[in-house]
């Protein structure tokens, strides 16, 4: 894949990203009830996150978005790296996902301070269903499991 198609699908991800949160912004109210989603198996709410995964380092937010810029850059600087390999589609594909993801929420963060989350599991499990998370959040965990599955498959 050359440079150019890699930072197209990066850029795709991140709008995709980008325009999901802003639909949430305009249509969903941060008190109102979870509306249900593929027959339950989803719902949608509207929460704001200021740390890093599940307001962890809430209290420090200069520091979280130092962190997440440093992590989308790097994360984007390895995609490109890979995009000049031959083969390793699954960590290639991975690292598109994880950096999609992350500029994403580093966007948002330096934006406007926090992260839309707006996702949740519907379950019968109350921890599982009270954690919200993005569009850009699967993209990462998804990309994390691609790149690993690709170095796995490599040896």
């Amino acid at each position: 894949m050359n440079i150019w198609k890699g930072m197209g699908t990066v850029a795709a991800l991140f709008l995709i990203d980008i325009k999901i949160k802003e639909y949430v912004e305009k249509h969903v109210g941060e008190d109102e009830k979870d509306r249900p989603v593929l027959g339950g198996r989803f719902y949608i709410r509207k929460v704001y996150n200021q740390g890093i995964a599940m307001n962890g380092l809430e209290k420090y937010p200069e520091i979280v978005k130092q962190i997440s810029f440093v992590l989308s850059l790097s994360g984007l600087v390895s995609y490109l790296f890979l995009l000049g390999k031959r083969g390793r589609y699954l960590e290639k594909a991975g690292m598109a996902l994880v950096a999609g993801g992350a500029f994403g929420n580093t966007y948002e963060r330096l934006e406007k301070g926090r992260v839309t989350d707006y996702l949740a599991i519907g379950t019968k499990n109350e921890k599982i269903g009270r954690v919200t998370f993005n569009l850009a959040d699967v993209f990462i965990a998804l990309g994390t499991v691609a790149g690993l599955a690709g170095l796995a498959g490599k040896k």
